[in-house]
């Protein structure tokens, strides 16, 4: 019943990114090879279409824990996309383009950076 739960809900309630994540995060967990990422793809899209939308997920100065969950919800699907255009796809450019993303969220992560100099090192 829980399964099917998570693959229902999300269509009856698409604007709420709570069942999204859990049907990415579910698929995530059946993926085995991480160079082959793709059954979560749509369901990171789908978070992202909502809670990237809401400007108050993406304005810094704003600071409560509703909108810091929002953020972190954010950040996990830009993780994932990036990992996905980058090892599935090699399109460095898109991969880059969620890296950014990400930092505009979280500025100072050591990983990001360091993901968007090895980004930026491919494209030359």
């Amino acid at each position: 019943m829980k399964v099917k739960c998570l693959i229902i809900c999300p269509e009856l309630n698409p604007s709420v990114y709570n069942g999204w994540q859990m049907r990415a995060r579910m698929n995530n967990a059946m993926e085995s090879d991480p160079n082959k990422l793709q059954r979560s793809k749509p369901y990171y899209e789908k978070i992202i279409e909502i809670l990237g939308s809401d400007p108050k997920n993406l304005d810094l100065s704003i600071v409560n824990d509703k909108v810091n969950a929002n953020r972190n919800v954010l950040k996990e699907a830009y993780n994932y996309l990036t990992s996905y255009y980058t090892n599935t796809l090699q399109d460095y450019q898109q991969a880059l383009g969620f890296v950014e993303k990400f930092l505009v969220l979280e500025p100072a992560d050591a990983d990001a950076l360091a993901n968007k100099q090895k980004l930026l090192d491919a494209l030359k």
